[in-house]
């Protein structure tokens, strides 16, 4: 996190000393350009969908150990920083994909300019990404350079309230994707984001726990300083693995069960669990926005059957057409609100010789929705509406997010949120950029079209256009495709997947989103998990007990059965039994819970792990002497009590004892404790001891006899106080310590210093040691474990002030 500091406030440096990337590069004599894709790297092929791989460097001195290190696929560098960016780039050639961060428009115009010069315009640095904060410096690139990527960094939290505006921001300036850290945003907020077609990469500290927590959320890329770390933590994931659930698209509402593009398919797909809902728009005579998918209505309506009974003769003859070639610019809303849209068959989405197979399902009459009709549906859900541009012109592009912008205040909610749009026509989606770019869109190909195997031909197709998502046939997506695309932050939706294998197939490959004209079979699918809660504090003793959050795409509980993995402080847990876990005062333990899918129709079965869970025992045991000095054959009290008060019952604790340094002589309850049992094994005298219900600090006071020198112990924490009188070249030395937390063994650990101004004097008193001692004068300091020391004439003011 530090490093990321340090990119984020370079901006300030390179301003301050004039000394922008303008000398990092020469334009004049770019380097060869690569001849060949970059091929992604694999953090962990057990994972579904594995997240991408960014390493950040200080300098190219990195260079050839992240080359070589096996996963990172990108390197990311400050460009300001650089002191060579074509030796980089000519460093990395056909072996990783080079990531730039940038600040200010001057750098965005020098370094647009010189990708964009290459020795093969065909082949060029193109294959290349930009990353900044500044969404001004982004677009500036972009508008320069159109088949560079670009991601947007940002700073501050997102959560569920402002994503909107992320989304907006990011498609505005024509990023790609955005780059957040870990603790800034949450799988909830992530989903929402990628299911607006934007892909998310997370940086993630680097640490254990944030390198999980970033894959399981179901990042698309990570970014690290250690890509060795991320692999070794990776490598917990032993088993296939889903940590993306893929996003569920009802391809025209529902068409198996009711008529396409019609309100009651919708209504069946939003009831089926869909995450997006995908719809056709056409524009009518008079200006409105329906939804059709054929440029006539032959197939799916009665116009053909009812032409002279619903059309009169006057209506026949300014339209000009037969039946058959009638379009929704030849109507206006008010004629083909006639229309029967379940007159058709429905045997295999085709028209055929039942026209009324609709009605056999109960559909005698649907109309032709609206546009305005299908948002003020999916208004009360959190349902997005995949809106496809149908017409070949951009005439209705702008009509229909007026109607947006409509039904938006007519519900007081942001519709726009609520709507992305795919066309296969790039004028639309050019038209898109310039006039509506904060939305997201999606470029349709169909089979065949933007070469299937080749990363950077579907890029050089998508990115001028400013497209968020790839949404081919699926015939044109392959598990080596998917992967080289998701590297490059590119979103992949495939269409239409009717097949339960193809469904299979694409869930594996790590397909975003599943078009499908039968989204139920996916209804009680468990494709994710969650805990319930990321956080537990417990009392000692006492167990967290953990529950898991297991939702079918209807939302539906499942109760999966789990089991714990422990990722984090294996040495502080006590016991694990079911959902319950223990953990030792004073310490905590982060956890993840693992269970199997349920994969409705789809049989494929995979591990899915929750984020990580850290369970925390507040209370601290303490363990004191009421004497700072015990010599040998005296007698002395250890009493046990929490750092705080606490409430519990029944709770038990096990304290241990060296028989070689005291004998027990006794033992003083308090506020309802006592001892169980006593065990004697290889020296060590166990006690167990019972506190039922009580509200305060002691657990009880044990008697001892020093032999030589005092050890106090329990299952949780070990102590010691360890005095010893020594002569070292004119010093006298005191050694006191309490020891570290050892679980499993009573031995100490003398590597922590506690002391406070009873000590001190309990000290001085212990050894015949005042003010006006004369000894004293031969001492001039005290060495306290080794750890400090401290001058006699400090103790001497502290005894003092205690007298």
């Amino acid at each position: 996190m530090k490093h990321w500091k340090r990119i984020v406030s370079a901006i300030v440096v390179a301003m301050m000393t004039l000394t922008f990337a303008s000398s990092v590069i020469t334009a004049a004599d770019p380097p060869p350009p690569p001849t060949t894709n970059v091929t992604a790297k694999t953090l962990n092929p057990n994972i579904v969908g594995c997240p991408t791989v960014i390493t950040r460097i200080n300098s190219l001195d990195e260079l050839d150990a992240v080359i070589a290190d096996g996963v990172t696929t990108t390197i990311m560098v400050d460009y300001t920083g650089l002191d060579d960016a074509s030796s980089m780039l000519a460093t990395i050639a056909n072996k990783n994909l080079a990531m730039f961060v940038i600040y200010t428009i001057e750098q965005a115009e020098e370094l647009g300019t010189y990708l964009n010069q290459t020795a093969n315009n065909t082949n060029g640095y193109t294959d290349t990404h930009v990353a900044s904060t500044n969404p001004t410096v982004i677009k500036k690139l972009r508008e320069i350079a159109g088949r560079v990527r670009a991601s947007l960094i940002i700073e501050d939290e997102i959560t569920i309230d402002n994503y909107p505006q992320v989304v907006y921001s990011a498609n505005s300036c024509y990023a790609l994707n955005v780059i957040v850290s870990v603790e800034n945003i949450t799988k909830a907020v992530m989903e929402q984001i990628q299911r607006r077609m934007i892909s998310v990469w997370v940086i993630s500290g680097d640490t254990t726990i944030g390198n999980l927590d970033t894959i399981n959320m179901g990042s698309n890329g990570i970014i690290t300083d250690n890509a060795t770390k991320l692999k070794n933590d990776a490598s917990i994931y032993d088993t296939r693995t889903l940590v993306r659930r893929p996003y569920y698209v009802a391809h025209r509402g529902l068409p198996s069960a009711a008529p396409e593009n019609t309100l009651p398919a919708y209504e069946l797909a939003i009831a089926a669990g869909a995450d997006l809902v995908e719809c056709d728009i056409y524009i009518t005579k008079d200006g409105e926005i329906i939804l059709l998918h054929d440029d006539y209505f032959a197939r799916t309506t009665d116009i053909e059957a009812n032409w002279t009974t619903k059309f009169s003769e006057e209506e026949r003859a300014a339209i000009g057409k037969s039946a058959n070639r009638v379009t929704p610019a030849d109507l206006t809303l008010e004629q083909i609100k006639r229309l029967n849209a379940a007159a058709w068959s429905d045997n295999t989405f085709a028209p055929g010789p039942n026209r009324t197979g609709w009605a056999l399902k109960g559909y005698d009459f649907v109309e032709i929705p609206t546009l305005r009709e299908v948002l003020l549906l999916l208004a009360d859900t959190d349902v997005i509406l995949d809106c496809e541009l149908k017409d070949a012109n951009v005439a209705h592009v702008s009509p229909a997010y007026e109607v947006i912008r409509q039904v938006s205040e007519e519900v007081g909610k942001d519709m726009f949120n609520q709507v992305i749009f795919i066309s296969f026509q790039d004028s639309e989606l050019a038209y898109m950029a310039k006039n509506h770019p904060e939305a997201s869109t999606g470029r349709l190909t169909a089979a065949g079209l933007l070469g299937a195997g080749n990363a950077r031909d579907i890029l050089r197709a998508v990115l001028p256009i400013y497209c968020n998502g790839y949404n081919p046939t699926s015939s044109n997506l392959s598990a080596a495709n998917i992967p080289q695309l998701q590297a490059r932050g590119l979103s992949v939706w495939a269409y239409t997947i009717d097949a339960v294998t193809t469904a299979r197939n694409h869930i594996d490959w790590g397909s975003w989103g599943i078009t499908t004209n039968y989204t139920n079979r996916a209804s009680t699918a468990v494709m994710g998990i969650s805990a319930t809660q990321s956080s537990y504090t417990t009392m000692p003793g006492e167990a967290a007990i953990i529950n898991i959050l297991s939702l079918d795409y209807l939302g539906t509980e499942h109760n999966l059965p789990f089991e714990f993995v422990v990722i984090d402080g294996a040495d502080n847990v006590v016991n694990i039994s079911g959902n319950a876990i223990t953990v030792m005062p004073g310490t905590s333990a982060t956890v993840m819970l693992k269970a199997t899918s349920v994969a409705g129709e789809f049989t494929n079965s995979y591990a899915l792990y929750s984020q990580p869970v850290t369970v925390s025992c507040a209370c601290e045991l303490i363990v004191s002497s009421d004497k700072s000095v015990v010599r040998p054959n005296e007698y002395f009290n250890v009493s046990v009590a929490f750092n705080e008060k606490v409430s519990s019952n029944a709770l038990t604790l096990n304290f241990t004892f060296d028989s070689s340094k005291f004998e027990f002589a006794g033992y003083t309850p308090a506020n309802g404790s006592t001892i169980l049992d006593t065990t004697v094994s290889d020296g060590l005298v166990s006690f167990t001891i019972m506190v039922s219900d009580y509200e305060a600090e002691g657990l009880g006071t044990f008697l001892l006899l020093s032999k030589d020198t005092v050890v106090v112990a329990t299952s949780a924490i070990t102590a010691c106080v360890n005095f010893v009188e020594k002569e070292t070249d004119g010093y006298k030395s005191i050694q006191f310590a309490y020891g570290t937390y050892n679980q499993k063994t009573s031995n100490v650990g003398t590597d922590s210093f506690v002391v406070d101004l009873i000590v001190l004097s309990n000290l001085i008193d212990a050894f015949g040691m005042t003010s006006d001692h004369a000894d004293w004068d031969n001492y001039s300091h005290f060495d306290f474990n080794g750890n400090s020391e401290i001058d006699i004439q400090d103790i001497i003011t502290l005894s003092k002030m205690l007298t």
